[in-house]
């Protein structure tokens, strides 16, 4: 599912094939035709900016757009200068649960006094529910705008989309760098589609650019990986088999083989992976006899 969309001169692609991706498109449709609060939340990265302002497209309004920050409006006097824009606008609070609680009462009083055809939508990472509990966002405020309320999922819940979104910040970026098609190594794409990107859509898009601009391949590899894609337990969290009736020396070998292989034998890379040392995992390497076994091979598919 593929949707071109125009706001304000620039073009807006929602792309998604994963169930849940095509929910929220739906939903974005529906929620688009009313000019009642707008709740948005998700994890970082995962587009809720974008998906405020795809909305405010859907509408068919042409609305202008503002986004507040609440660090640049820690005061009600900066808040109603920046609110006093007249007809027909979107008002994107981001974080707007960092507002102080007078700014807060402000915008729930103009919510109920809303008659200029403008939209308020309200921006919020997932740790929401935690301020909610802890006071810092007004419930009255909370009332009046959960009504319409659009969670976006992280990428890891619609692994399905990873190809299609490769895919298209591929095509972005060759173009932006005026390089010819640039495309992805077996690997690299393996490790890529069982990533769990913590940093969602934001974190694979600024992944390609960053190896798009560091080097002038063609084809990037794991090799061309940042070290800190290393350092974290998010790839293959979700792919781990254990069979009954197997030693664990073997469980070890085969564990040590297959990182190797993944990053073409690149010692310092795998065990941060492992999460062992670089002098153990020479070690390891030497027990198992598996310095012919790995560089070079391509990476099993029953990973």
């Amino acid at each position: 599912l593929q949707r071109t969309l125009q706001l304000n001169s620039e073009e807006h692609i929602f792309i998604g094939n994963a169930s849940n991706s095509i929910k929220i498109f739906n939903r974005l449709k529906s929620l688009s035709q009313s000019n009642l609060p707008l709740f948005v939340t998700g994890g970082p990265g995962s587009g809720k900016t974008f998906v405020s302002n795809l909305i405010a497209s859907l509408s068919g309004t042409n609305p202008q757009i503002f986004i507040i920050d609440s660090d640049h409006h820690e005061n009600q006097r900066s808040l109603e200068s920046a609110l006093s824009v007249k007809d027909n606008v979107y008002f994107l609070f981001k974080d707007f649960p960092n507002f102080p609680k007078e700014n807060q009462a402000y915008l729930l009083k103009r919510i109920r006094e809303n008659q200029n055809n403008s939209r308020f939508v309200f921006i919020s990472g997932k740790e929401w529910k935690q301020k909610l509990e802890a006071g810092q966002i007004l419930e009255s405020l909370y009332f009046e705008i959960s009504n319409f309320r659009l969670d976006l999922p992280d990428l890891r819940e619609r692994k399905e989309d990873i190809p299609l979104l490769i895919k298209h910040f591929l095509e972005i970026l060759s173009d932006k760098y005026k390089r010819k098609e640039i495309r992805l190594s077996e690997k690299l794409y393996h490790i890529l589609l069982n990533y769990d990107f913590p940093g969602n859509i934001r974190q694979l898009r600024n992944l390609l650019e960053s190896m798009i601009s560091l080097f002038a391949v063609r084809i990037l590899d794991v090799k061309h990986l940042p070290p800190q894609m290393f350092e974290t337990s998010y790839v293959y969290s979700e792919f781990i088999e254990v069979k009954t009736g197997i030693p664990l020396r073997d469980y070890e070998r085969e564990i040590i083989k297959k990182n190797l292989i993944l990053v073409n034998g690149n010692r310092e890379k795998a065990a941060k992976i492992l999460g062992i040392s670089e002098r153990t995992i020479y070690r390891k390497i030497i027990e198992f006899g598996l310095s012919d076994e790995v560089e070079g091979k391509n990476l099993p598919s029953d990973v």
